[in-house]
């Protein structure tokens, strides 16, 4: 099943009507292909239902088993934005008490657990884009997610539950640490008063007085605590010579203000190709004779001319940027590093 959904894949991105495709050729050359590919039974019209009725309107597929709605899934078009459809798929899915749905242009796939509390934006989980993320993350997700055999025993949705509680758990620690920070600047803990009163002491020879130090807590106003720095030798551990340590957000600002060129060495030749201002710690896109594509898929297009039977290649490890200061040509993976 994994291969066959990798070729799939990779097929679809060398495909070059696949930005013009209406809904119809969205269901009829991605849709129903890749659910047939995930075990679905395509031609049973009681397993995966066309045009199915929720009320008095309809949603495009439910992967029913055993007379029971368990997945609904809403097809654009693949030039269509997703977020107006949000509210259509969702209240369908509530309605009917299904736990999950998918919205998709069929590049871009927004998977949900409709029957969570909260916003419907806060009910979608995971996003799979097949021309931005490597094939084998892709891959592996559409069969944890939408094969029938994960559906059929519930590890689908374990997924999910899995996937989500973790985003949740993410956000609320964002959300929470600077608040806990704030409380306690705000109205400072005796233990923490004590300490900071002591090693004063010790560092100048004089003892602040209680209200001195809860005077200068409760004027910090920084909304978090700054994270201590690693050891030298761990921050230097695999830095190229000559480079110089920057912050990821740092990174992604100079990106966006540059063309950045970029190059292939392959069979003696260095191929070259631009990537566009933009974050490329994301989803860098490169405009390669012309055309615009993934880096993978620009790397496809490289070695194809010499070996036409290659059908993958990772293009963060391949395609490299130059170092202004050396002129060696460092792998753009490294950036993300």
């Amino acid at each position: 099943m994994l291969e066959s959904i990798k070729k799939f894949i990779e097929r679809l991105k060398l495909n070059p009507r696949i930005h013009i495709f209406d809904e119809a050729s969205t269901k009829q050359a991605i849709v129903l292909p890749l659910l047939g590919i995930l075990g679905w039974c395509t031609y049973d019209v009681d397993e995966v239902v066309p045009e199915y009725q929720v009320e008095s309107r309809r949603v495009d597929y439910a992967l029913r088993l055993n007379n029971t709605s368990e997945f609904f899934i809403e097809v654009k078009n693949t030039g269509e934005e997703l977020d107006k459809y949000e509210e259509q798929l969702l209240d369908y899915s509530f309605r009917q008490g299904v736990q999950l749905g998918a919205l998709t242009n069929g590049i871009t796939w927004w998977f949900y657990l409709p029957t969570k509390k909260g916003s419907w934006k806060t009910r979608k989980f995971y996003t799979i884009d097949f021309l931005k993320q490597e094939i084998d993350d892709v891959s592996n997700k559409f069969i944890d997610l939408l094969s029938k055999d994960n559906v059929k025993t519930g590890q689908a949705l374990t997924t999910a539950e899995t996937i989500y509680n973790s985003r949740l758990k993410e956000k609320t620690l964002k959300d929470t640490i600077p608040e806990a920070w704030n409380t306690i600047v705000s109205e400072p803990d005796m233990l923490l008063v004590d300490l900071i009163a002591e090693t004063t002491e010790r560092l100048c020879g004089f003892k602040p007085e209680i209200d001195e130090v809860k005077t200068f807590m409760r004027s910090i106003n920084t909304p978090s605590p700054v994270p201590s720095v690693p050891p030298r030798e761990k921050v230097n551990k695999g830095i190229p010579k000559g480079h110089q340590i920057l912050p990821l957000g740092k990174i992604q600002d100079i990106l966006k203000l540059i063309d950045l060129p970029v190059y292939f060495p392959y069979k003696g030749k260095v191929h070259e190709a631009l990537m566009p201002k933009q974050e490329v710690i994301k989803a860098p896109k490169v405009i390669y004779e012309g055309k615009e594509y993934s880096l993978s898929a620009a790397a496809v297009v490289v070695i194809q001319k010499y070996n036409p039977g290659r059908r993958t290649s990772d293009g963060w490890k391949v395609w490299r940027y130059k170092e202004q200061k050396t002129g060696e040509l460092i792998p753009i993976d490294e950036l993300r590093k």
